[in-house]
């Protein structure tokens, strides 16, 4: 599949604010910001909106000890990003798809039981790349 063409576009202030949710680890309020922006967008774009969500709402799960919504939201989210990679909407997809993988693998093979145990230093954030238009 071709990467979207509505991917050029300079990111909007709520995505925007979105990232900087994510990154300061406050997931549900990411969610929220990227639902609304997810809602009204009409093009391929709003799947990238919707694998960032994912994979925050997995971290979310993660950090209050959901294994399987864990697992699941992360995977589902990966699965939406790839298209957009390397880069969209200035976003580092590439790098955000790296981590979400890494992390991924990390959680799978700790385990339920140990999955706390996974250091803060592994959790996915979203980079901007400035020179991507």
């Amino acid at each position: 599949m071709d990467k979207p063409t509505d991917c050029d576009t300079f990111p909007c202030e709520a995505l925007s604010a979105a990232v900087r949710q994510f990154n300061e680890g406050r997931y549900f309020v990411c969610h929220e910001t990227l639902e609304d922006l997810w809602k009204d967008e009409a093009g391929p774009v709003r799947d990238l909106y919707k694998g960032i969500l994912q994979i925050g709402i997995g971290l979310l799960h993660w950090q209050k000890g959901n294994f399987g919504g864990a697992c699941a939201l992360l995977k589902g989210g990966i699965g939406y990003l790839h298209p957009f990679a390397p880069v969209c909407r200035r976003i580092d997809v590439q790098a955000l798809l790296r981590d979400s993988e890494r992390f991924l693998q990390r959680l799978q093979a700790t385990g339920a039981a140990h999955m706390a145990d996974i250091p803060g230093s592994l959790v996915p954030r979203i980079a901007w790349r400035e020179d991507a238009c």
